[in-house]
């Protein structure tokens, strides 16, 4: 006995067009009107004569229409006969390999499950099915496809490894995939069939490789479509990027971002901007086929956006779609931190009564933003008379620019103020009392001072004896973002002729960060308890360089106070792709980092010694924070480390592949067989096509005889 089967049943709902044939023939057919006119008496029984002929042609033009196009849409659906097949052993050994595809796009959910769901559960059921002497083993479809089992009679094992099985994240290669699978039923050696049973959703995205470099000989690769429907149709986000604006209205938020759908008709659909776990701002997008959408978000910054454990103000900002069959790319939470006001105490240690003149009249005018952008500091300028112990309360930065001396007490508090955590930068010039400063802020010092040394006046173009700055330490968070290459473009050109001498040696917890032509250290930088102190070896006025009219002043001191403040964003990409790798700075002292991916799981990398290091660990989808941990210290949160990961693009796209595709993914020497056919099933479409093409002469040839 045998069955007939349609491998494209969907299409069946072509064999409604067999009904036009009949319904043109009714809407044509006229009643005539009976005029009695005795003259025409003879013709009318010429013309019974003859209607009883026309009749049966224009019913069997009628026939032969309805037959071609039913024809035509049986053939659509590919019908094949196939016999019955009763369960017998087999001769050994016979080989079947499941390749599982866990891919992200078998996450779409359709009636309550996973598509990978249903690929698992066939798998389990004809692994299962299968008689004794069958040897079976199971391959997962992932980025790399692996071997869960290989081939043997251990059904317990390949069952627990089946069903302890889940789907990623990730973009997997069909193609190689089914290679693999390939290669491992070879591995068994015989004479026997070799199957490989490939589950998947079978979108075109995972068959764009081609066919994989390896001889499969002898194995019959039986591609499989987990489901017997059409996929649904499915949109995405494709890129979110947040950035802050700073307007007469205060901050905001700038969130732009782009959607595509992919299959079924045009829709609209809502888009949301989700700040601090409240939705701030709805978009609805005119979504079709094939067609990205790109739109901006605006949204003035509240007190309730922030959240206030979060470093530098941390604040949760997503963009969301209206959920679909596929829900894993329809929200991206972005890593984006609100920058707190920065408090800056500025001690002008000469002040003038001319603006330009005065020590701190440019380093005022770049820390305010006075370039027009937003600067994110606030900043209080005293002079050295005014500072008390009091008077570094509240502030993240403190700046002493050239000056002399401060009173004990305010020195050893601005000494505390740095290990609890807060910044220095100390600028010289011709009022520092170096004696003062090496004994009062030695703990802040990479180096005690020497004193002056002065080397030519910047106006004598004709002494060639001036310094430059070089030798940048590129990859320090200060400079990173400014550098390009191993130069900092703004900065090449600077002239000094007075700088500050320091004894030889340093501190193992400080760097030199920048040098003078001659060698001299020109920026350095330390570690005080859990804060930082630089020394900047010139004059941030013109007294001594012209460091500060050179374009690179502006961002060098901006970098500078926010790393001093915990507040710098090093410029590394905070948006990346499932499987791609992030560099991750580490805090000086820090003995490892501790990466807490969305589901929760955390990874520790150890960071000793060590100023940044590579995370591959980007496998899931979502915003992943990141904790730095001093030896026998509480995990303090990276605020600026943390990023986000975004599903691969390929992966939203679940336009199913086509019969040329799977042929072409096929490894050679293998048989290919499509989703639902078998070796023994009879194809009836290209009868039904021949049978088509009769009909069509047939009916041809009783229009022209009628005529």
């Amino acid at each position: 006995m045998g069955s007939l089967v349609l491998l494209d049943g969907a299409l069946l709902f072509g064999l409604v067009a067999a009904t036009v044939p009949f319904i043109v023939h009714l809407i044509s057919k006229r009643r005539a009107r009976r005029v009695r006119f005795g003259a025409m008496e003879l013709l009318l029984k010429s013309q019974r004569r003859t209607a009883r002929s026309i009749r049966l042609r224009q019913l069997l033009l009628l026939l032969l229409r309805t037959l071609l196009v039913a024809a035509l849409a049986l053939a659509l659906t590919r019908p094949v006969l196939r016999a019955e097949q009763a369960a017998s052993p087999t001769g050994a050994p016979l080989v079947v390999v499941f390749a599982l595809d866990v891919s992200a796009s078998m996450l779409t959910i359709l009636d309550g499950k996973s598509l990978f769901q249903r690929a698992r559960a066939a798998a389990l059921e004809r692994a299962r099915a299968e008689v004794a002497d069958v040897r079976i083993g199971a391959v997962a479809c992932d980025a790399v496809p692996r071997d869960l089992a290989a081939p043997s009679f251990d059904r317990a094992g390949l069952l627990a490894a089946l069903d302890t099985l889940a789907a990623g994240h990730g973009y997997a290669d069909l193609a190689a995939c089914a290679a693999r699978a390939a290669g491992l039923a070879r591995t068994v050696e015989g004479v026997g069939e070799r199957r490989v049973v490939v589950l998947s959703d079978l979108a075109a995205h995972g068959l764009t490789g081609g066919a994989a470099a390896v001889d499969a000989a002898g194995v019959t690769l039986e591609w499989t479509r987990v489901i017997d429907e059409e996929p649904p149709p499915n949109h995405a986000l494709l890129d979110v990027q947040v950035r802050r604006t700073t307007g007469r209205s205060g901050d905001a938020l700038e969130v732009q971002f782009a959607a595509q759908r992919w299959l079924g008709p045009a829709i609209d659909v809502a888009a949301d901007l989700v700040v601090g776990g409240r939705r701030a701002a709805r978009l609805v997008l005119p979504l079709a086929q094939g067609r990205a959408v790109e739109r901006v978000f605006h949204h003035a910054l509240a007190g309730g956006d922030v959240e206030p454990a979060a470093p530098a103000g941390g604040a949760r900002v997503a963009v969301a779609l209206e959920h679909d069959a596929f829900p894993l790319d329809d929200q991206v939470e972005l890593p984006f931190e609100v920058p707190l006001p920065l408090k800056v105490v500025v001690v002008d240690g000469a002040p003038q009564a001319l603006p330009f003149k005065d020590e701190v009249f440019y380093l005022e005018n770049a820390l305010r933003g006075a370039d027009g952008g937003p600067s994110g500091l606030s900043l209080e300028v005293i002079g050295p008379d005014q500072v008390r112990a009091s008077s570094f309360a509240g502030a993240r930065v403190v700046v002493l620019a050239n000056v002399a001396r401060l009173d004990d007490a305010a020195a050893a508090a601005l000494v505390e103020h740095t290990k609890a955590g807060g910044g220095v930068l100390l600028t010289v010039g011709d009022q520092v009392d170096v004696e003062w400063t090496n004994r009062a802020l030695a703990e802040l010092l990479y180096a005690p001072l020497r004193g002056s040394k002065g080397q030519a006046l910047l106006d004598d173009a004709s002494v060639a004896d001036v310094l430059t700055l070089t030798r940048f330490r590129t990859e320090h968070p200060i400079l990173r973002r400014l550098a390009q290459g191993d130069e900092l473009p703004g900065l090449g050109r600077v002239r000094t002729h007075t700088f500050m001498l320091l004894e030889p040696g340093g501190t193992p917890s400080g760097d030199v960060l920048v040098r003078f032509s001659n060698g001299a250290p020109a920026l350095v930088e330390r570690d005080v308890g859990d804060g930082h102190a630089a020394v900047l070896l010139t004059s941030v006025d013109r007294d001594w360089s012209d460091l500060a009219i050179r374009p690179g002043f502006l961002p060098l001191v901006r970098q500078t106070i926010r790393y001093l403040g915990g507040a710098l964003d090093d410029g590394a990409p905070r948006l990346l792709h499932v499987g791609e790798a992030k560099t991750l700075s580490v805090p000086r002292g820090a003995e490892e980092l501790l990466v807490r991916a969305p589901s929760g799981a955390e990874t520790t990398l150890p960071a000793a010694g060590a100023s940044s290091l590579t995370f591959n660990g980007t496998s899931e989808v979502g915003l992943y924070s990141v904790r730095s941990r001093v030896a026998g210290g509480e995990a303090r949160e990276l605020g600026a480390e943390r990023f986000t990961v975004l599903l691969d693009p390929r992966e939203s796209d679940p336009t199913p592949a086509n019969a040329d595709a799977l042929t072409r993914a096929t490894p050679a020497g293998a048989k290919s067989r499509a989703p639902g056919a078998r070796d023994d099933d009879v194809q009836l479409w290209p009868s039904l096509f021949l049978l088509a093409a009769l009909l069509v002469l047939v009916e041809t040839g009783l229009v022209r005889r009628g005529a």
